[in-house]
């Protein structure tokens, strides 16, 4: 096999019973087997998830099963994958998700006609054990050409932080030493270097990729681990800009990233809700730990609190209700007063947003 055209990652833990769906999408899909190469990682799964990944490799040529010693987290088993990627392209794919059978052709065809950096396209997001479709793809509309005001549409939270739902060229990693933290929402400071540094992308509107949510995976749930990984993400996206962009870019995309910071802390405030509907202890310790991060490091020091949205009344109800505030039970008590009684989003139909970082 020659220099594949593209090279699909594809990190792998605890998934010897579903991951199939998704491998066997790879193995039917229209674009020549030789053109791409297929590299599984397993993430030091406790089962038998390497062996199932191995047995498909040796059943396809372009197929790579890799295995690391120690649970690192899809961070580092990404970075694995492309350690041995050789392909123009990148493609990730997460190992609970599948493919339509001309995605890769598809995306191939479009990045090479419009020489594009990357291709961003549209997915369904599935449930349940008929996979029923549910929602799509929010944020197209912010996709735009222009990359300053697509970073300034990122930093508000308009658009997906996730690396799945994009194909990028190789050279974009390897010229910018970009790689993925470890931790949860690792892949939001990867996606945004990607639009930084992209020169050209192309948004296609054609639903190629089939997201399944499963409310036990871990980005679904909620903890210490969730609230730190999401916050962090958002400031290191930030630092990166600071460091990037000159003062007069900075300073103009500072509200922005401050409103995209308001809603990521507005979801946890919900996820709390939503988690936890009548657990009052299990909230107060989430909105206590919410509100410690944010106030640890300074995100809206000397900023006026918003009321636009909302979102920015929850936010601003919020940070009122708690700040300064010794009894932290009271505090807790007056802000849902204040939201309404129950949650205010609907647990029945509380998602990942598929158009924001949360």
């Amino acid at each position: 096999m020659g220099r594949p055209d593209i090279s699909v990652i594809v990190p792998v833990y605890k998934a010897a019973g579903y991951v199939g769906k998704g491998l066997q999408s790879l193995a039917a899909q229209s674009l020549a087997a030789d053109r791409f190469e297929v590299i599984c990682v397993d993430d030091g799964s406790p089962d038998d998830t390497l062996a199932v990944l191995q047995a498909h490799a040796a059943a396809h040529g372009n197929v790579t099963a890799l295995g690391r010693a120690a649970n690192g987290g899809p961070g580092p088993a990404r970075n694995s994958g492309l350690e041995r990627a050789q392909g123009e392209y990148l493609f990730f794919l997460d190992a609970d998700d599948y493919l339509v059978p001309q995605a890769l052709e598809t995306v191939l065809t479009h990045a090479r006609a419009q020489d594009a950096d990357a291709v961003f396209y549209s997915y369904v997001l599935v449930q349940g054990a008929d996979d029923a479709a549910y929602a799509r793809r929010k944020d197209m509309d912010f996709l735009v050409a222009d990359r300053d005001q697509r970073v300034a549409n990122f930093l508000a939270g308009e658009l997906d932080g996730s690396v799945i739902f994009s194909l990028v060229r190789r050279s974009l990693f390897t010229d910018h030493a970009i790689t993925f933290p470890p931790g949860l929402h690792e892949d939001i400071p990867v996606i945004y270097r990607v639009h930084w540094h992209a020169a050209r992308i192309f948004v296609l509107a054609e639903d190629l990729y089939f997201k399944r949510y499963r409310p036990d995976s871990i980005i679904n749930s909620l903890g210490h681990e969730q609230i730190d990984g999401l916050l962090s993400a958002l400031r290191d996206v930030w630092d990166f800009t600071r460091a990037q962009a000159p003062a007069d870019l900075v300073a103009s995309l500072l509200p922005r990233y401050r409103r995209g910071l308001v809603g990521a802390v507005v979801s946890l405030i919900e996820k709390a809700l939503v988690y936890f509907p009548t657990d009052t202890g299990q909230r107060l310790q989430y909105y206590s730990y919410i509100l410690d991060n944010i106030v640890g490091h300074g995100d809206f020091a000397g900023m006026e609190l918003p009321t636009q949205s909302k979102k920015d009344r929850i936010f601003t109800r919020f940070m009122q209700a708690f700040q300064g505030e010794a009894d932290r039970t009271q505090a807790l008590r007056r802000f849902e007063d204040i939201v309404g009684d129950g949650p205010v989003v609907d647990s029945a139909s509380f998602t990942r947003n598929a158009g924001s970082f949360a």
